[in-house]
């Protein structure tokens, strides 16, 4: 069994770009989200970040939309039952706006 190479976006592009339809693209459930790998032969590689950590997607929606950016037409999804629906939360990383009522309770407590 082979040991797995962490690659960057850049060498993972150049993957897909050498391997096409012949490798399989999985991403890999765990506690932290989805880790990303490329298979093709006997060889796996995974996608680590600038900083050398492995990438890992926390939200499956996420991952398919960059994914399908690199033209890729097809994902296999792997060991479901490690990744922590948990750890993705549905929420815009934008920070919320106070709504008209919020700023109204909060300047009156403000004059209390």
């Amino acid at each position: 069994m082979s040991s797995t190479i962490p690659v960057g976006l850049f060498e993972f592009e150049v993957l897909l770009e050498q391997h096409g339809v012949n490798a399989e693209i999985s991403l890999r459930g765990s506690p932290e989200g989805l880790a990303v790998f490329l298979k093709h032969g006997d060889r796996t590689w995974q996608l680590h970040t600038q900083r050398g950590a492995p990438r890992v997607f926390r939200s499956p929606a996420t991952a398919v939309n960059f994914f399908a950016g690199l033209g890729v037409d097809r994902l296999v999804l792997e060991s479901l039952s490690n990744w922590d629906a948990e750890s993705y939360v549905n929420q815009s990383s934008r920070r919320r706006r106070k709504s008209d009522d919020e700023k109204l309770v909060a300047g009156a407590e403000d004059k209390h």
